[in-house]
């Protein structure tokens, strides 16, 4: 059984997938997302000047949430240190390291649907995935039950090795940062300005002839499983352009961002303790990595 990316980076994709690329996978319905009564309160007005940071080449966006969790590559740095704690134990239990560690990989954020153009351009609708070059690789070829049944029982003992999670959505993250997360979104679909946005937007592609399976199910992305990729690019360029007719392609992630700053100002005291654990946890794990011989350049 071989493992292609650290276990628990791959639960990091698996959740940066929940959250950037399902509306593009399994639509969340507005009206269904999460009950009204449910939600905060929030004045997102004065905070209008907030904005998304969209990088087109990469298929990633920044948004003000993301200064309190890892990025993918200090995600990776601290789950390379927790593995090199891992293997040390199954060192001192006699044992050789299994196959384990490699690549990681990041998806492309999807939320609101295809927003790059030159994604768009090389990809259609599909998701972009981005690799990430290692840091932790056992090297091992082969593997055996004791060794595998030494790094399970490792995995439980060393657990996070006191590194927090810091991811939204994770089990065991912080429940502040999580709430921020899903009432910012779920906030976000229920914008006026949002509504108002993805209705024009509905429009322009149905007069194109671009068909959501569903106009009320929160869906971006046209299904064109089967067609020629020629004919997926061209049709997801042109939901571009109807997102620059219909307001602007980065609007639903503005209204996304300036809504997280809005709940993140109620919350400023115990995320600015999520950003001071953070910079602890990477200090940490580049020291660990050093200890274990990983040079500087490739930190």
């Amino acid at each position: 059984m071989q493992h292609k990316r650290l276990k628990r980076f791959g639960l990091l994709t698996a959740v940066l997938t929940a959250l950037a690329v399902s509306t593009a996978c399994a639509p969340a319905d507005p009206e269904t997302a999460q009950p009204a009564q449910q939600l905060p309160a929030v004045d997102r007005t004065p905070f209008k000047s907030t904005k998304a940071i969209l990088d087109e080449d990469r298929g990633e966006v920044v948004l003000p949430l993301d200064k309190y969790s890892y990025t993918p590559e200090e995600f990776l740095l601290v789950n390379s240190a927790v593995a090199y704690l891992q293997e040390d134990c199954v060192k001192a239990a006699g044992q050789v390291m299994p196959v384990y560690g490699g690549d990681a990989s990041v998806r492309q954020d999807l939320r609101f649907g295809q927003w790059s153009r030159p994604l768009a351009a090389k990809n259609g609708f599909l998701v972009e995935v981005r690799t990430i070059k290692g840091i932790y690789d056992s090297g091992a070829k082969s593997e055996t039950e004791a060794s595998r049944s030494a790094l399970n029982k490792c995995t439980t003992s060393v657990g996070r090795a006191g590194f927090p999670d810091l991811v939204p959505g994770m089990a065991g993250s912080d429940p502040t940062q999580s709430k921020i997360m899903n009432d910012s979104y779920a906030l976000t679909v229920r914008d006026p300005e949002f509504v108002e946005f993805r209705k024009k937007w509905v429009k322009c592609i149905d007069d194109k002839g671009i068909k959501l399976g569903s106009q009320d199910s929160g869906s971006w992305a046209p299904d064109y499983s089967g067609a020629p990729k020629e004919v997926e690019i061209k049709a997801a360029l042109e939901t571009l352009d109807c997102k620059e007719q219909s307001g602007g392609v980065s609007l639903p992630y503005d209204i996304f961002a300036q809504y997280q700053a809005a709940l993140i100002k109620k919350h400023q005291a115990s995320l600015n303790q999520l950003a001071k654990e953070k910079s602890d946890a990477t200090t940490r794990a580049r020291t660990i990595l050093r200890e274990h011989g990983v040079s500087d350049a490739r930190l």
